[in-house]
């Protein structure tokens, strides 16, 4: 019998907020999503079966999430009267601590609230992708439809997939703006992977729980993100936006667009994420808008 993945078998951490366990579980479940594929493709002379161990992978998650979600939203309420019926100083001394800025609040309330959907966009897809059929047809077209939906005549336009392709996205976007007269630097691909990095390795506090599920190190998640033909993911889009000082929208399939840096005005970068681009995995291309 297949060894279940480490992630399936860790106990939640001790004192977990909802907020916390929230965005764990988004990473539980993209993490299993890329180790579903693994196992496929190191498989193939036994398909059937490893198909049939990664539903039983699926399964496992979902029940661990759901009983977690239960426990959590069972022991709120007591805990925290609890709290305050029997340690009045530890709260009193808690209120000494910096108030957090009213932007800072607003980022941290939105951010909370993509981290509840993203559990259920992710779901979502796990559900379409064990359904069959040509998952990248469909894919492009609920995000066109989507597209058209909010206004937007866009195409995409195809990037390499050298394992660079999300920062390849990033360029051609730099080359379509600046074609229409906007004065944004210029990067290569390599350039902006070492700029996304360096934002990452400066910010433990918004990028932490990125490589923890990966079950790696700062150090070891960077190593590994430096190297040219390393995938970019979900948290160098994040750090790419900042760097870039750029709002960054994300369109896919079977869920509302990510909207990064929404605090930068004055400049927009759209790309899309495709779920089933290749057969091999997860691809980012660039898009445009139809002239």
């Amino acid at each position: 019998m297949t060894e279940l993945p480490s992630i399936l078998t860790l106990a939640p951490p001790k004192d977990e907020s909802k907020g916390k366990m929230q965005q764990r579980h988004k990473m539980e479940v993209r993490s299993l999503d890329l180790l579903i594929k693994k196992h496929i493709k190191e498989n193939k002379k036994r398909k059937a079966e490893a198909k049939k161990e990664t539903q039983e992978w699926i399964d496992i998650l979902a029940n661990k999430h759901s009983a977690e979600i239960g426990d959590i939203q069972s022991s709120i309420e007591p805990v925290e009267q609890e709290k305050i019926e029997a340690e009045p100083i530890e709260l009193k001394e808690k209120s000494k601590e910096p108030k957090l800025s009213k932007a800072e609040r607003k980022r941290r309330k939105k951010w909370a609230k993509e981290k509840a959907l993203q559990d259920e966009i992710d779901a979502e897809r796990h559900e379409q992708a064990l359904r069959g059929g040509s998952m990248r047809t469909r894919e492009n077209k609920d995000i066109f439809e989507r597209l058209e939906k909010d206004g937007l005549s866009m195409r995409i336009v195809e990037v390499g997939s050298d394992g660079n392709c999300l920062f390849n996205a990033i360029v051609d976007q730099i080359h379509y703006l600046q074609g229409k007269g906007d004065t944004v630097q210029e990067f290569t691909a390599l350039e902006l992977r070492k700029l996304a990095c360096d934002e990452i390795e400066s910010d433990d506090t918004t990028f932490s729980s990125f490589y923890l599920a990966d079950e790696k190190t700062k150090e070891e998640y960077l190593e590994e993100m430096r190297k040219e033909s390393k995938w970019g993911g979900f948290a160098e889009c994040i750090a790419l936006s900042r760097v870039l000082k750029t709002k960054l929208i994300v369109h896919t399939a079977f869920s509302f667009p990510q909207i990064l840096g929404e605090e930068f005005e004055g400049r927009t970068m759209h790309i899309s994420f495709h779920q089933h681009w290749f057969a091999s995995g997860a691809h980012y291309n660039s898009l445009r808008f139809l002239d």
